[in-house]
């Protein structure tokens, strides 16, 4: 009897693992954010001629709180003309900025609309996909060696949707976001100098973005 009391005890020990390794989320959360602005009007107001152009960017925020994110960032722009659309294209001379850069600051908020689970027998695991919403003030200067840009900066306001899937594997450190968003400007990205006191740019685009955040994990284990 205490023989088999001893086999079972051994079994059973031997049975648990011994390295065992559990982690935890520290709440510190960090994005780093590709954007790409395939549709990028620059245009002055009350004007029928406007500026195409496209534009691409990185940005870096950490989450202040959750939903909340101030984000650093940078863009390359270029202007571009197409013949075929005169009436909504501005001529080549009056093209203020090939090969622009810009600084850019925001503050995101993001809000989670709804969420869908799903669980999967085959890998034992439950898929989360989520969507919501996010909404941006932004900051933008401009700065181009073709141009004398007097503007001050540009104050914008970005409005989207996110959307990304998730596991409930307790270890996951990373997510793959993405989103699509239009940017609107208030206050003009370029204004150059003239005989009549000066020209002001102003900007709307549509774009699209993949977003990669990042979890702290705190591991610990036996």
């Amino acid at each position: 009897m205490k023989t088999s009391i001893l086999l079972f005890a051994t079994v059973s020990l031997l049975s648990f693992p011994i390295f065992a390794q559990y982690y935890e989320h520290t709440g510190k959360v960090s994005t780093i954010t590709f954007s790409y602005n395939p549709t990028n009007t620059i245009h002055e107001k009350k004007s029928p001629l406007s500026i195409n152009n496209f534009s691409t960017s990185i940005e870096l925020s950490r989450m202040l709180k959750p939903g909340l994110f101030p984000t650093i960032g940078y863009t390359y722009q270029r202007s571009y003309n197409t013949n075929e659309n005169r009436f909504r294209t501005a001529p080549t001379t009056s093209t203020p900025f090939n090969d622009a850069h810009q600084l850019n600051v925001s503050f995101e908020i993001r809000k989670q609309l709804f969420s869908k689970s799903e669980r999967i027998k085959s890998i034992g695991k439950c898929i989360l996909s989520r969507t919501g919403i996010l909404i941006a003030p932004e900051y933008n200067y401009l700065y181009s060696q073709q141009v004398r840009n007097t503007s001050i900066g540009e104050f914008a306001l970005k409005a989207g949707i996110y959307f990304y899937t998730t596991t409930n594997k307790v270890n996951l450190s990373k997510n793959t976001i993405y989103s699509i968003y239009y940017r609107h400007g208030f206050t003009p990205i370029v204004s150059t100098p003239n005989d009549n006191g000066s020209q002001n740019y102003y900007r709307d685009e549509i774009g699209i973005r993949v977003t990669i955040l990042f979890r702290q994990m705190y591991r610990f284990g036996w």
